[in-house]
């Protein structure tokens, strides 16, 4: 199940955090958790960045795992505890597959977006609950134009953010930060898309990594929010 790349001999006394899925801000989050001081499972198909590649051993595993039921989901988690014995924090962006045309698979997509990120996130709350610790999700806002069955999608997730988060209060805190991933590729823009991409901001400018990694340590930090659907758009969504 479990394939690690590097050994560890970790401090125990140090947070553990675990990122799962293909998050284009994957590689900033991780590394500001990094010189935050993180240590990190990077449960990703994303390449493992240079600042996690050049971390000591103690700090950074690499793992392998297919997380499609809660009975993959619990068996990565155990890897984790035997690795490093506590979780602390859990990034996850729930997978995009594409949309299925008829209307009676609007209960299997949802079962296949929403199956994988509920079942991590509840075989993670007995190793959270031991440290009082946060869940993140990240959404991202362009999905639910891609098809209508994603904006069905997106549109379940607020009301299941808020179920959930409160079964597991007081103990374990669950967020998410809901971001526009293409403007973190402006660069592939040409002068002109640029130019309307960021017409539509209100802050008219792109969105940063250092946005989300500002939004990411806010909600780490906050011990009074729960549930919270946090936009960090520019004020794009208030247009």
């Amino acid at each position: 199940m479990m394939n690690p790349t590097r050994s560890a001999t970790p401090d125990e006394t140090m947070p553990v955090a675990l990122l799962s899925g293909a998050a284009s801000p994957w590689p900033a989050l991780a590394e500001a958790l990094l010189q935050a001081g993180y240590r990190l499972v990077w449960h990703s198909p994303l390449p493992l960045p240079p600042a996690l590649a050049a971390a000591p051993a103690s700090r950074v595993c690499r793992v392998q795992a297919d997380v499609h039921s809660e009975a993959t989901a619990q068996a990565l988690l155990r890897e984790v505890q035997q690795l490093w014995g506590r979780l602390d924090v859990l990034l996850l962006q729930p997978p995009q597959r594409p949309g299925l045309p008829l209307p009676e698979a609007v209960e299997l997509e949802l079962a296949q977006r929403l199956g994988p990120l509920l079942a991590l996130t509840q075989a993670a709350v007995p190793l959270l609950r031991e440290q009082q610790g946060v869940v993140l999700w990240w959404l991202d806002q362009a999905v639910s134009r891609s098809h209508w069955l994603d904006g069905a999608v997106q549109a379940a997730l607020p009301a299941t953010l808020r179920a959930l988060a409160a079964e597991l209060a007081p103990d374990v805190r669950l967020n998410a930060i809901q971001y526009p991933a293409a403007q973190l590729r402006e660069g592939e823009l040409n002068e002109l898309a640029h130019k309307r991409m960021v017409q539509k901001v209100a802050m008219k400018r792109p969105l940063r990594e250092a946005d989300l990694v500002q939004a990411m340590h806010y909600l780490l930090q906050a011990d009074f929010v729960t549930g919270h659907l946090l936009p960090v758009d520019g004020g794009g969504s208030v247009g």
